[in-house]
């Protein structure tokens, strides 16, 4: 692929900004779609150095972000941190609800009008939006990450299971992406329809409505895990197994054994916290 210019940048911002401002409701999807898919030049937020160089910040920045806020007493009670903490929960609860209820209305549509291996083996739900559900998917990940800065702003230690979470999910919702894998209305439908639930419940307890069930959460984490991973599956078989490439299977099949893995972690977590808890009292 050729490499990308200066002038060609401004020249992409330009139409992107074109596509975006036209009075059609599906220009900014197809404008997209289409910088997806190759008509235009790939998306700059595509590039593959992206996901090392965002992974790599993270982990690197990590522990003297760390430092600072030791040296600083952050502790996270200032009446201006919880308006952003506030305000950071309700966006992502916000854009959750919306992608997780256009990706399950598009998929059922899909599924009455086309059937089950039509969803699962060819590009016409790709093509119909999903890909740009699960760009803004991808980049929503990164947004995520936020979540363990605040944590560290509070005084409290991000776990394993926060920091291997997010590190990890970056790069398996960019493998979905950049190899269209049909499957990827599973991912984010799931992980979409859960989140809209948790970031409302910590949008919540910010204003200081403390609600039961937190244990029901981590319950909806690993029901997600399991689901999505009963749910990829049949790509792998249908048709013969020619129901997708081999970058898409060897993409969906490290999100499995991501999604094993993070079940484990979550189910450790589960039985560690609200066991304990329950034996206490």
């Amino acid at each position: 692929m050729e490499s990308i210019g200066t002038m060609d940048v401004f020249a992409r911002l330009g139409e992107a900004r074109d596509a975006f401002l036209s009075m059609n409701s599906g220009a900014p999807a197809r404008y997209v779609g289409e910088l997806l898919t190759g008509v235009h030049p790939r998306h700059l937020l595509m590039e593959p150095i992206l996901v090392p160089f965002g992974v790599t910040l993270y982990l690197g920045l990590k522990p003297h972000f760390t430092l600072a806020c030791r040296k600083l007493g952050t502790n996270g009670k200032s009446k201006l941190f919880k308006l952003f903490v506030l305000i950071h929960n309700l966006l992502l609860c916000a854009y959750s609800t919306w992608t997780a209820s256009n990706v399950v209305l598009m998929t059922i549509s899909h599924l009455r009008n086309e059937g089950v291996e039509s969803v699962y083996c060819k590009k016409n739900l790709w093509h119909s939006g999903l890909h740009y559900w699960g760009f803004l998917f991808y980049l929503s990940k990164y947004w995520e990450l936020v979540d363990t800065l605040l944590l560290i702003v509070k005084g409290r230690s991000p776990s394993y299971l926060q920091v291997y979470h997010h590190a990890v999910t970056i790069i398996c919702a960019y493998a979905l992406q950049v190899s269209h894998a049909s499957v990827t209305f599973i991912f984010v439908g799931l992980n979409s329809t859960v989140h809209s639930i948790m970031y409302a419940y910590y949008a919540l307890t910010v204003i200081g409505v403390r609600l039961k069930g937190k244990s029901l959460i981590t319950s909806m984490q690993i029901v997600q895990f399991l689901s999505g991973i009963a749910l990829a599956c049949p790509m792998f078989f249908l048709k013969n197994g020619k129901c997708a490439n081999p970058a898409q299977k060897l993409a969906v099949g490290v999100l499995i054994l991501h999604a094993f893995y993070l079940t484990k972690l979550f189910v450790d977590f589960y039985c560690e916290t609200y066991r304990r808890k329950a034996k206490a009292a």
